[in-house]
């Protein structure tokens, strides 16, 4: 076995992996793939692939606020006019990873007020 770039003609094969796993795979011809590398066999058929999706990670910054409806105000103006710039952009979806401390007060309103919705646990591996 070895590794190699992705090619078209193994693009088959790695949507019929995609389909029969059951999970949700990119399109591997999106423009948000940074890299595909794929494992072959001695026949240079993939039996195993990986791929980098460009994902936009979101942090916030807040200061003080007299009342607690100006701040919702603000994090709404923040939300629609950073969702509006993301999806110029050609982004369908951000990721905003929150401490398990914040996630436990705020998750809740994430997903009620701006239709949030928790994704899988993360890991993250330093280059």
């Amino acid at each position: 076995m070895r590794t190699r770039s992705l090619q078209e003609s193994d693009i088959p094969l790695l949507r019929a992996m995609a389909e029969n796993s059951g999970f949700p795979y990119p399109d591997l011809s999106a423009a948000r793939l940074e890299a595909v590398v794929v494992v072959v066999d001695d026949e240079d058929r993939p039996v195993m692939a990986c791929a980098a999706e460009r994902i936009v990670q979101l942090y916030l910054w807040s200061g003080e606020f007299q009342r607690p409806h100006a701040k919702l105000f603000a994090l709404r103006l923040l939300h629609e006019a950073m969702a509006a710039d993301l999806e110029r952009k050609g982004y369908t979806s951000a990721e905003a990873f929150l401490p398990p401390t914040l996630a436990k007060r705020f998750a809740r309103g994430l997903e009620k007020m701006f239709g949030w919705k928790p994704n899988w646990p993360s890991w993250t591996h330093s280059l």
